[in-house]
């Protein structure tokens, strides 16, 4: 069955028809920190959100200097917090942003 133009407008919410595909995303910047990738320290170059892959092996530090371990993370969630540097052992990934201010 296909839709006619009336429905097909009821099918988004009013602002994704008009607004949100011409703009850019929330996160940008995109690097992936796979395993045995050891320390990566990301200092100073606007890194604020991780994805976390598997969170095994991996500690973020915050850019207040907090140690995070990522066990107490939910995997396949992005998490806006300000990253200082990743320490990634032999298992585990995580991919990092940039985010839009």
């Amino acid at each position: 069955m296909s839709a006619n133009p009336t429905q097909k407008q009821n099918w988004f919410h009013a602002n994704q028809l008009t607004q949100s595909y011409g703009e850019p995303g929330k996160y940008f910047g995109a690097r992936t920190i796979a395993a045995s990738a050891g320390t990566v320290d990301v200092t100073g170059e606007g890194y604020g959100a991780i994805l976390i892959g598997d969170a095994t092996n991996l500690v973020i530090t915050t850019s207040n200097g907090t140690v995070v371990p990522t066990a107490q993370f939910n995997l396949k969630t992005i998490y806006d917090i300000g990253i200082k540097k990743i320490t990634q052992g032999a298992t585990g990934n995580c991919t990092i942003f940039k985010r839009q201010q």
